[in-house]
């Protein structure tokens, strides 16, 4: 009789051990469903979100695009137009070398006109002595007669060192020439002569 009411006993709190056991599980079941519920709820959130934000990257990517394009087309404009001002100045540089060679060219011409100017007026006189008088020769042979007194040598074209005259231009030039004997001695004859020499042909 004993046994029999210890194991009823031991039934009733089996029996009521396990309902507490469900009830637990029931609370947990239902906090996970309710997690589950909130769940999709914040990744609809973080999808949106995202969606937002990508349609933001798209349209500032197609801004940004469009904006390389403009700068893109914008330098290939400057390009060609810094080629063509390189083309003109290419350009300017050998129409400038032109104009210092043409120059130059004149320069060269001006400064042969001027030393023509220059030596165009050619003038000189000269003496053997510049004052009293004295003897020369004789001499065996021709000899060249240095004037070296010179009052005047315009142009420059005289050498009193040689006595030599250059002319500097083509043109026609006088020479006067005038000398005098005064040497008398009884039973001597004097003789005077001259000759006018250009390039060392007598003329």
């Amino acid at each position: 009789m004993k046994i029999t009411v210890i194991f009823l006993l031991l039934l009733l709190v089996c029996s009521g051990s396990t309902d507490q056991n469900k009830e637990a599980e029931k609370e947990i079941l239902a906090q996970q469903i309710t997690s589950l519920q909130s769940l999709p709820q914040d990744i609809l959130a973080v999808l949106r979100e995202m969606a937002v934000t990508l349609t933001q990257q798209k349209f500032d990517m197609r801004l940004l695009q469009t904006e390389n394009k403009e700068h893109a087309a914008k330098l290939e404009r400057q390009e060609t137009e810094l080629k063509k001002q390189e083309t003109e100045l290419k350009k300017q540089e050998t129409e400038l070398k032109k104009q210092e060679t043409e120059l130059k060219k004149q320069e060269t011409e001006v400064d042969k006109l001027k030393q023509q100017l220059k030596v165009g007026q050619v003038a000189f006189s000269a003496s053997l002595l510049a004052t009293g008088s004295g003897y020369f020769g004789p001499f065996p042979t021709f000899t060249t007669l240095i004037f070296k007194h010179v009052p005047t040598n315009i142009g420059k074209a005289y050498n009193p060192h040689t006595g030599i005259f250059t002319a500097p231009v083509r043109g026609a030039y006088h020479f006067g020439v005038v000398h005098r004997n005064t040497w008398r001695s009884p039973g001597f004859r004097s003789c005077v002569g001259q000759e006018l020499a250009t390039n060392c042909d007598c003329i």
